[in-house]
């Protein structure tokens, strides 16, 4: 960060990462993993974890979920972290999947059922095993797959009967059902794969006392004392103030919209 760089950072909402899932054929999916084990399907490749072969799909690179996912398992974020997604990358020779699209993730599901591979008897090495019973699995944004389950994003989150948002290390960022879906306050917390999310403006555009402020910028996006910035209070017909918020997945925070010089930078990070 450069506090008088010319490109300014400012906090709107909080988001959590999970990861979708899909298995194919028989018996039920693996709905909770560790970030051990997410880990080592990104890094070192498919692994049978409680008798269903689980595979990784990698993220595509030019993704902020990438970078973010990537480093929430302590991976390197340049593409070259996760050799153990190509399995899934090589599905239908489509390559990694676009951020948060469940029907990509259903499509390449459909092929893998399908198919043979020495990855889905969890032996390294051949013989091929029938790879109708495995598991797909890639990061994901919890707000997305709410805010697209709900109705208000494209395109629909649903993954089908034995697909969904899984756990990590038994916690959830998700509860109810679709069209009904809300945020879980403890995977939004988390240290580790809870989330601010920030929108990126020119500084001089929202600097209150700057002479090239915009008063409609700072109206949309600068929380002044006694007047918040219109995207955190947004709100349709006689809902309460912040809905639209939370409607799209995210959770409310308490500077949202609030300027600080540590959030100035002079390029964009992840």
């Amino acid at each position: 960060m450069n506090t008088s760089g010319p490109l300014q950072y400012i906090p709107a909402f909080k988001d959590a990462l999970a990861f979708g899932y899909v298995r194919t054929g028989t018996g039920a999916p693996r709905t909770n993993l560790t970030p051990l084990e997410l880990s080592t399907l990104h890094s070192a490749g498919p692994q049978v974890i409680d008798g269903v072969p689980v595979i990784a799909c990698g993220i595509q690179t030019s993704s902020g979920t990438y970078g973010t996912w990537m480093g929430n398992l302590g991976l390197a974020v340049d593409g070259t972290g996760d050799p153990g997604t190509n399995v899934c990358n090589n599905l239908g020779g489509t390559g990694r999947l676009q951020e948060n699209n469940s029907p990509g993730l259903l499509a390449k599901a459909a092929l893998l059922s399908t198919l043979s591979n020495d990855a889905c008897d969890g032996v390294p090495g051949p013989p091929a095993a029938l790879c109708t019973n495995a598991q797909l699995v890639v990061g994901y944004s919890a707000s997305q797959f709410i805010a697209r389950g709900n109705g208000v994003g494209f395109p629909d989150s649903n993954l089908g009967a034995k697909g969904g948002l899984g756990s990590i290390d038994g916690r959830a960022a998700v509860s109810g059902t679709a069209p009904s879906l809300a945020p879980v306050q403890a995977a939004y917390d988390n240290s580790t794969f809870g989330r601010t999310v920030y929108y990126i403006v020119d500084f001089n555009a929202v600097d209150p006392v700057g002479a090239e402020s915009s008063p409609a910028l700072i109206d949309m996006f600068v929380s002044l004392p006694s007047d918040p910035a219109k995207f955190c209070i947004a709100k349709e017909g006689t809902e309460a103030p912040g809905t639209t918020i939370t409607k799209h997945g995210f959770l409310q925070i308490s500077n949202c919209g609030v300027i600080s010089n540590t959030l100035r930078t002079n390029f964009r990070v992840t």
